[in-house]
């Protein structure tokens, strides 16, 4: 394990709220739904929940696969969640969801119940390294003007429990529905603030609208 990667892995262990995203084929959607009910006692357990699900997210930025949705989950305590990633034998089965991809995100702030829609920037940077506090904070002013709530997450510590993608830095903003982010991300701030972040690096950038229930 190299030192970047274990470095992550000791942030998402801390006492900290972490999130737990899990990348599948859509067609897989409704096997994850029902491994979710089932499973739904074993990560209350370990102090987590279902957050919210969709069957395909949308591609904003960047190169993401085409029929893919999105689960996430939230644990209260980054130990318990490292736990169960190790421990739930549904979710830790090599097949579950075929070739799945399952990442733990640190969070800065717990996300809002009427904001369902993530928006999850993954920045390509190097060697850990991330965008400027003046950057982030310009980001997190410009996306509350437009009503959203920012920096949900700003990280480079996510640590990747499996999967073929390596997560750069991930900056996730929530916002009450998709037209609202939509408006942001073509309005002239929104396209200003894009082109700071392109002059750090480039980014895959995916728009998930969060079902609550089952």
């Amino acid at each position: 394990m190299s030192c970047e990667k274990s470095s992550a892995l000791k942030d998402c262990q801390s006492g900290d709220r972490v999130a737990v995203l899990i990348g599948f084929q859509s067609s897989l959607h409704r096997n994850f739904c029902n491994a979710c009910v089932r499973q739904a006692s074993v990560m209350k357990q370990y102090t987590g929940n279902l957050l919210g699900h969709c069957e395909t997210v949308e591609s904003i930025e960047g190169c993401w696969p085409k029929n893919y949705g999105l689960g996430v989950l939230i644990f209260e305590q980054g130990r318990e969640c490292a736990k169960w990633t190790t421990s739930d034998p549904v979710f830790r089965a090599q097949d579950f969801l075929e070739q799945v991809e399952m990442y733990c995100v640190p969070l800065c702030n717990s996300i809002p119940t009427d904001y369902p829609v993530l928006s999850i920037i993954d920045l390509d940077v190097r060697e850990g390294a991330g965008p400027s506090n003046d950057t982030l904070g310009s980001h997190a002013e410009c996306v509350r003007a437009a009503g959203g709530f920012p920096c949900v997450a700003a990280t480079g510590r996510v640590h990747k429990v499996r999967g073929l993608r390596s997560p750069g830095y991930y900056m996730i903003d929530a916002w009450r529905s998709s037209e609202q982010f939509h408006a942001w991300y073509t309005s002239e701030a929104g396209a200003a603030e894009r082109e700071k972040r392109q002059q750090v690096a480039n980014a895959d950038i995916i728009l998930a609208c969060l079902t609550r229930e089952i």
